[in-house]
Parts: C-alpha cells; structure tokens; sequence
C-alpha cells in the first residue's frame, strides 16, 4: 500500500475519500488545486512528513498545524498567506520550508527558531520590521521574487550560506557581500 498520495492538479477544492487510513499517510502533494483552506482532515494525518499545498488560494494558515509533530517538508508556495503561525517553528523536524510568492506580512516572534536545510521566503511585502523577527540563520535562504528595493533591506538579515536575490529590485549590494 504506497502511503504517498499525489493529488495535484486535479482542480480539487476538498479532499476526496482516501482509501487508506489518515494516520499510515507520510507524503501528500495537494499542489496546483483550488483549495482556500487547508483541508482538516490534513491534520488527522499524524505520521505525515512531507505537505506540498503550493499553487493554491490558501489564505491562511491554521494554528491546528502544529499538530504534524513529524512533518519535516512544508511548501505553501504561491497562495495568499500573509501571516506565518507560531506553530510553525514550533515543528521539532521540520527541515525545509517553503514560503515563497506570498504576500507575507507578518511573522511570528519565534520564527526561524529551528535551522532548516531550505527555506524560502521569496515574497512581494517584505519589509526591514518584518525581517528583523528572524532570529537564527539558515543554511539556505531563498529571497526571490520579492520587492526588495535596496540593499539596506538585506542589512537585516543574519548571515546565511546561500542567499538567493533573483528577480528583486536591488541593482547594489552592500559592500560586506563583495566577496560573494
């Protein structure tokens, strides 16, 4: 019994019936759907390590995400999110996050608390207030296709490995990244 359900594109709006039990699932991509929630039963699936729900109209982020205790792959690329949960960073396993094409405004005080392996926040509201809420740096951060219009913006970023500025505004960089 393969416990890897694909789902996307599929112009889905809810979650069919699903013929094994929510609990056995470890990877669902639900990507490229019409969902504007995520669907609860989502939640019910305890043992699931990898959530792909890009390429939707999801506007927010339920607290009850915090209940994936073993969830260590979340993209919620391309959607409407513009607030990340605390309980996001609160996922103990979580590796890497995908947060990119949103309007996010706004992120949790505890954010970036766990060290990812990757993690993008590619977004197009991006501001210095928002950026400071990242407290630890990433191995790999991924910044594109935002609006950052200066390199004063990446000023507030800790330092990272890898940071990637495609398709952003910037035509400067600042001089401590001559060496990049």
């Amino acid at each position: 019994m393969d416990r890897n359900i694909d789902l996307s594109f599929k112009s889905l709006k809810a979650l069919p019936l699903i013929s094994i039990p929510y609990s056995e699932i470890i990877s669902i991509d639900l990507s490229y759907n019409l969902f504007t929630t995520i669907p609860e039963e989502i939640f019910k699936m305890t043992n699931l390590q990898s959530l792909r729900i890009s390429c939707n109209s999801i506007n927010t982020v339920p607290s009850d995400i915090g209940k994936l205790k073993k969830l260590n792959y979340l993209s919620l690329m391309t959607n409407n999110i513009s607030k990340i949960p605390k309980e996001i960073p609160e996922l103990k396993n979580l590796k890497q996050l995908l947060l990119g094409f949103n309007p996010i405004t706004e992120l949790p005080v505890n954010f970036n608390k766990n060290r990812y392996e990757l993690y993008s926040f590619g977004t197009k509201q991006y501001t210095n207030q928002n950026l400071t809420n990242i407290e630890e740096p990433s191995e790999n951060v991924i910044t594109n296709n935002n609006t950052l219009p200066s390199y004063d913006e990446i000023n507030f970023l800790p330092s990272y490995d890898e940071i990637n500025l495609f398709n952003n505004r910037i035509y400067l960089l600042p001089p401590k990244y001559d060496e990049i």
